[in-house]
């Protein structure tokens, strides 16, 4: 239904906001780069040169392991509970030395990656946890693309571990905020649609 896809959206696979270009329909995804601002300016995380581990393997985890090559993570683990999953998401993104890790989610495999990462996120709709706290490092950063309920379980893990924990709320905001300011070439009025969304999430 477009003319065009941005090289976000052809990686991603999937289209959030379609802008009118001279006439063109250009098809674009902001979940990455709404995903790189939240991790930045929420949680005061930078990727670039970081250990990172993602859990799942579906459409979130597929947008945010495009934005994590892009800011030039270190290296990057998949974890899935189907290992072929994976194994495809990491073949997928493998360019040059950026090649991804796919290993299933069993404690074993688990304890080779997860102690030595400094970014965590969870893209599973599941509400348990892929990883308990006495596997995180204190230092780690821990982001759950769930954005309800505000504190999941596998947040819980990673404050009990001493760890930054964050919640996808502030990605679902800012791939919103980015894309306003694409298509209106005007800054987002931040705090107000944050107070928005609370207050929503807090009704609901």
């Amino acid at each position: 239904l477009v003319d065009e896809l941005t090289d976000a959206a052809e990686a991603v696979g999937a289209v959030n906001w379609i802008f009118n270009r001279d006439g063109k329909l250009v098809g674009h995804n902001t979940d990455g780069t709404g995903f790189l601002r939240a991790l930045k300016e929420k949680a005061g995380f930078d990727p670039k040169g970081a250990d990172a581990v993602v859990f799942g393997a579906g459409g979130a985890a597929r947008a945010i392991i495009y934005a994590l090559k892009n800011a030039g993570v270190a290296r990057l683990t998949i974890a899935n509970r189907t290992v072929e999953n994976a194994q495809a998401l990491a073949s997928t993104f493998s360019e040059g030395r950026f090649k991804p890790t796919a290993i299933g989610i069993s404690r074993d495999e688990l304890s080779n990656y997860v102690p030595y990462a400094t970014l965590l996120v969870n893209t599973t709709a599941d509400l348990a946890t892929p990883v308990t706290a006495d596997m995180i490092s204190a230092d780690a950063v821990g982001y759950d693309a769930v954005y309800a309920p505000p504190m999941t379980k596998f947040l819980q893990e990673v404050e009990e571990a001493g760890g930054i924990a964050a919640g996808g709320m502030t990605m679902l905001v800012f791939q919103g905020i980015e894309g306003f300011e694409m298509a209106t070439g005007k800054t987002a009025p931040v705090d107000t649609m944050f107070a928005a969304i609370e207050k929503a999430l807090k009704a609901g």
